[in-house]
């Protein structure tokens, strides 16, 4: 769902309206009504983790990292990559392995 503002002309400002639909809504200040502004905010992923990553299958011995581009570099060092990947079947996104999408 978008993610709004509200904003009067007497200088009210609400952010952070999650609307479904462009309903009116008055001024809580001044009574007159509302403009809606679309806020297109980014969520940006940080490149450290919020607690350290423990590894003990990668190398012989236990690695612990700290950001996720140090865990990248160690993974091509010793030649390993990511198990997970995305595999496209007959250009769409269905697997016939899965039972049911939601």
């Amino acid at each position: 769902m978008p993610i709004y503002d509200r904003q009067c002309a007497c200088g009210w400002r609400r952010d952070d309206c999650y609307e479904q639909r462009a309903d009116t809504l008055a001024c809580p200040s001044c009574g007159a009504q509302t403009e809606r502004i679309y806020a297109g905010r980014v969520n940006i992923i940080p490149d450290t983790f919020s607690t350290p990553l423990v590894d003990d299958n990668m190398a012989r011995h236990t690695q612990v990292f700290y950001s996720r581009s140090e865990r990248k570099a160690a993974m091509k060092k010793h030649g390993v990559r990511e198990r997970v990947q995305h595999v496209e079947f007959n250009h769409s996104d269905k697997s016939p392995h899965t039972t049911r999408w939601y």
